[in-house]
């Protein structure tokens, strides 16, 4: 277990860089990363707990006792399961792999340090492909569709969310609003029929 004044240590820096390219700013609760030139915010925990495994902490005691060093008696597993949650939905609105932070069963949480590095090189080309895609010709559009439609039938049979599957549909990442209408009233139809 961690003093207060060590937990203050551990935490008290500037910049910590996870990888070349890519840096946790404590002064303003960032992470940047520079070959995707982005930027995203992140509250007082989320820039403890990077900072921790940064750090090499990885237990779940070892977090939650320095992520939440002044009241750490009162903070349960929960609190812990759900930081590490919302960190990696942050990660995920902002089209970063899921895999960038490893839990470990009965363990805690690390960095997936050869994950970090290849994001840091460059960024991932899979949305600029799936827009490619998109672009195919209209024959190819009424497949997608239908696909997309099919899809959203099993996925309700199997309970997965209609929503989820139907946002994985290439229109989704387009930007043209005829076709994201079109896709709209095709959820909606759906949902009227089911």
């Amino acid at each position: 277990m961690f003093s207060t004044e060590e937990c203050i240590e551990i935490l008290n820096h500037d910049t910590l860089e996870l990888s070349e390219g890519v840096i946790v700013n404590c002064n303003t609760n960032t992470l940047e990363i520079a070959s995707r030139q982005l930027s995203i915010d992140l509250n007082e925990a989320q820039k403890r707990l990077l900072v921790c495994l940064i750090k090499k902490v990885y237990t779940k005691r070892d977090i939650i006792n320095i992520v939440w060093y002044e009241n750490h008696q009162r903070i349960s597993d929960n609190n812990y399961h759900q930081l590490t949650f919302q960190i990696r939905a942050l990660l995920h609105r902002n089209n970063l792999p899921a895999n960038l932070l490893i839990t470990v069963p009965y363990y805690g949480l690390k960095l997936n340090e050869n994950q970090w590095k290849t994001l840091a090189k460059a960024p991932v080309e899979e949305y600029t492909s799936v827009k490619r895609q998109t672009g195919a010709a209209n024959s190819d559009s009424d497949t997608t569709i239908e696909n997309t439609i099919i899809n959203a039938e099993n996925a309700r049979h199997n309970n997965v969310a209609l929503s989820e599957q139907l946002m994985r549909s290439p229109y989704f990442s387009q930007s043209s609003i005829t076709q994201n209408a079109f896709i709209l009233c095709m959820f909606v139809a759906l949902i009227v029929f089911i």
